[in-house]
């Protein structure tokens, strides 16, 4: 994963997982970008009650 940059909050946190872009996770805050020692602050999806969220979100966008 490539480390975030400032105004990313809120954004997609994806890795590339057996070829393919995945979305892991939800960025939530760093200190500027990339810096060493000063990691991004993400929140995985996958094991979260958003996931249900951004899935149905996603169905909506779409249907419309």
């Amino acid at each position: 994963m490539i480390s975030k940059c400032e105004g990313d909050s809120g954004g997609g946190a994806a890795c590339m997982i057996d070829g393919k872009w995945t979305i892991v996770g939800v960025i939530s805050h760093g200190d500027s970008c990339g810096k060493v020692n000063r990691p991004g602050i993400y929140m995985e999806t996958a094991a979260s009650i958003n996931l249900r969220w951004i899935k149905l979100t996603l169905r909506n966008i779409n249907a419309n």
